[in-house]
């Protein structure tokens, strides 16, 4: 099974990445790296261009997702512009939910798609007072999407993600 890991948006996610890398362990892990990552100030992020090349990473493999901050965001608009794209999902581990950086139409795409995993193939970890969404906002919103989501509050007041023994507990 691949695990495809999809960071933050800045540079700076890229070692956040590794990190999961070399701590969750898992055999076949690839880490996507956003297009505007590799130009020199000229490529401006792109939503569909990354959802295109999600989807050639995955190819018709059972697929396996760790998403954070905009990663979750661009997951949950993959899954309402590639139909189907869900049956290749087996678990997905969402940290880090962005509320308070949606775009228009971002939190549609939450409310429109995640309800396409089944809750026991899913999991939130959102800190407490993360900056860019808190808990209690994360909360909110995904299980007014689906009550059975689980949703686990870490406490920390950043925006930082370190919870790889949790991810690989839950992917295996």
């Amino acid at each position: 099974m691949k695990t495809i890991v999809l960071p933050g948006y800045s540079l700076h996610n890229k070692d956040w990445a590794n990190e999961v890398l070399n701590n969750v362990g898992l055999k076949d892990m690839s880490i996507h790296e956003w297009e505007h990552w590799n130009e020199e100030g000229g490529k401006v992020f792109n939503i569909d261009n990354e959802i295109e090349k999600i989807v050639r990473e995955a190819g018709a493999n059972r697929v396996c997702f760790i998403a954070k901050s905009i990663g979750t965001v661009v997951l949950a608009h993959l899954l309402g512009k590639v139909i189907g794209f869900e049956k290749q999902i087996n678990k997905v581990v969402l940290c880090g939910v962005c509320i308070n950086d949606f775009q228009e139409g971002d939190e549609n795409a939450f409310r429109n798609n995640l309800y396409k995993i089944a809750s026991p193939n899913i999991i939130v970890f959102q800190n407490s007072h993360d900056p860019h969404g808190n808990y209690v906002q994360a909360k909110n919103l995904l299980t007014e999407i689906n009550p059975d989501l689980e949703v686990v509050e870490k406490v920390r007041s950043d925006h930082e993600y370190p919870y790889f023994e949790d991810f690989y507990n839950f992917l295996n």
